[in-house]
């Protein structure tokens, strides 16, 4: 009797307790009335993730947004004013996301980021047309940034620098520089920044800006630059033909912290010159003493220069060099026919020329040191910043995986594939 009577009280506490919850079932095919204590889920695995820029181009078409592998073999780009990375199974790893409000509002900006920062540069577009941005400097060396805005990888604003018409025209018709100058010092020049292939960071904290006719270092840590090349007197010399002179912007890039670049800033006889240089925060030095090339590429861990022979590398061929960083020697490993572009997947790859026949992909294996022939191969294809030169395909460091756009999404869509 006592088992029956304890059991009696126990059934009762559970019908007591139980009855302080109510239970519903939900259906999942109704709208939910107040979602605000709700978690939102991560954002799932996507097929295609949106990449495009921040703005249209002129005939009013998405353009790609910035994209760049990471050493693991992850991918980060753009997608308008957030910046996301996907792992090479192509899951969504991280979203920053960039306040609009410290954003341009007709969208026209460029990103260019490392481990610690965002950079957004204005973009010289048709509704913002003398506002965009640059990096200027007086007659004493000081450096300024305009229409720039620096933030950390959260997303958080660091420091906005000035926003505003960088030139324009008086009431009288006469041309002015809107830039403002500190301390009283002369306004000396500027150079373009809104174009995201000109700007390579050399570590976390410490960018090179390459403006053409002025690469120019910068560090954010103590927000403080200067001139590293100058070479306005071709600007002023030869006007809209300057634009054969400075740093050649395809040939040039980062590696182990310094900034190299093929730079034709001499002239021999009335004939450029085109000769390699090396810059960092101590300055910019030419190197191979002054010896002249027709391309230059940097790679992930190795530098490739192309000599002509005889003065021409269409007729006679080309002398094709590896360089190694640490101590700078040039190592021939091709003589022949080669032609452009030259890519890096793990290793050098370039081609004969295309009217040349067979077709013949060569690969240089420079941990081995050994040179490869593909006789035949016409699939392989390398990334390149030369639109509509070759098809893009945008490939990891190792060559294991490569970037894949839809084709046929209108606003750009990309995805992570293996090679293999």
């Amino acid at each position: 009797m006592k088992k029956i009577i304890c059991l009696l009280l126990i059934f009762t506490i559970m019908l007591t307790a139980c009855s302080k919850w109510k239970v519903e079932i939900v259906d999942p095919t109704k709208p939910i009335e107040n979602d605000s204590e709700l978690v939102v889920p991560e954002e799932k695995k996507e097929e295609y993730y949106l990449s495009a820029g921040a703005y249209l181009d002129y005939g009013m078409e998405f353009i790609k947004g910035k994209a760049e592998w990471n050493s693991d073999n992850t991918l980060t780009f753009q997608h308008e004013n957030t910046i996301k990375t996907i792992s090479a199974e192509n899951e969504l790893l991280e979203t920053v996301t960039l306040p609009k409000e410290n954003l341009p509002e007709d969208g026209g900006y460029d990103l260019s980021w490392n481990e610690k920062y965002i950079l957004a540069i204005d973009k010289q577009i048709e509704s913002s047309w003398n506002k965009f941005g640059v990096v200027y400097f007086t007659n004493d060396g000081k450096v300024f940034l305009a229409n720039v805005s620096l933030f950390d990888r959260e997303g958080n604003l660091i420091k906005e620098y000035y926003r505003g018409d960088v030139y324009g025209y008086d009431e009288y018709g006469v041309y002015e520089v809107y830039l403002p100058v500190p301390d009283g010092s002369e306004y000396k020049g500027d150079g373009y920044l809104a174009d995201g292939n000109r700007i390579h960071w050399i570590d976390e904290d410490k960018v090179i800006f390459e403006c053409h006719l002025f690469v120019v270092y910068y560090d954010f840590s103590k927000d403080e630059g200067k001139i590293l090349d100058d070479m306005r007197k071709y600007g002023e010399i030869y006007g809209k033909f300057d634009v054969y002179y400075g740093v050649q912007s395809p040939q040039c890039g980062v590696l182990n912290g310094d900034f190299y670049y093929l730079s034709t800033n001499v002239e021999q006889n009335g004939k450029v010159k085109n000769t390699i240089w090396r810059a960092n925060e101590n300055g910019a030095e030419e190197l191979f003493e002054g010896k002249e090339f027709w391309h230059f590429f940097v790679g992930n861990e190795i530098l490739i220069a192309v000599e002509g022979i005889d003065g021409s590398y269409v007729e006679n061929g080309s002398i094709v060099y590896a360089i190694n960083p640490e101590n700078l020697e040039l190592n021939e490993i091709f003589r022949g026919d080669a032609s452009l572009p030259f890519g890096d997947d793990g290793k050098i790859r370039f081609k004969n020329s295309y009217n040349v026949e067979p077709q013949i992909l060569y690969s240089y294996d420079y941990e081995t040191g050994e040179l490869t022939e593909d006789v035949g191969n016409t699939e392989f294809e390398v990334q390149t910043i030369v639109p509509e030169y070759l098809v893009y395909i945008m490939k990891s460091l190792d060559g294991r995986y490569f970037a894949e756009y839809d084709p046929d999404s209108v606003e750009p869509r990309l995805r992570i594939l293996p090679c293999d």
